[in-house]
């Protein structure tokens, strides 16, 4: 098989089998990949490829948003409104090919994605802890 599409078995298997904590870590990570691509592209003024990262990065920040649970955590409103803020700042960003706006973004982005991986590295810890007390130690 080539190496190629082992990778994108990786990837695709990762996904599918990601916990809710890690899918959401892995949703940020290609927001701001789809961020340094855009930033990118309007030094290079490729356009076409500004327009197509941000709007991948935007569709990221609607699903965010979306899968927000309200009636499980008082505070979701915040941060679906903060999601909301920064796919409008994308939006701006891809109309004037604003980098700095991106930049911006990201750096809030950014900070959001270590509180994330910190988040879900205890919901691993959790798991795996309680795991393996209810299976005498042995990790099921």
């Amino acid at each position: 098989m080539p190496t190629k599409s082992l990778e994108d078995r990786y990837v695709s298997d990762s996904v599918v089998t990601a916990g809710p904590a890690t899918s959401v870590v892995m949703l940020y990570e290609r927001l701001l990949d789809d961020m340094a691509v855009a930033v990118a592209a309007i030094d290079a003024k490729d356009f076409k490829l500004v327009h197509m990262s941000l709007v991948h990065a935007q569709e990221i920040l609607r699903l965010l948003r979306t899968s927000l649970r309200p009636e499980i955590w008082p505070d979701a409103g915040k941060l679906a409104n903060l999601y909301f803020y920064f796919e409008r700042e994308l939006i701006e960003a891809n109309i004037s090919h604003d980098k700095e706006r991106v930049a911006s973004i990201y750096g809030m982005v950014e900070k959001l994605t270590s509180a994330w991986k910190i988040a879900a590295e205890k919901c691993v810890s959790e798991i795996s802890s309680t795991n393996a007390t209810e299976t005498g130690g042995y990790l099921a």
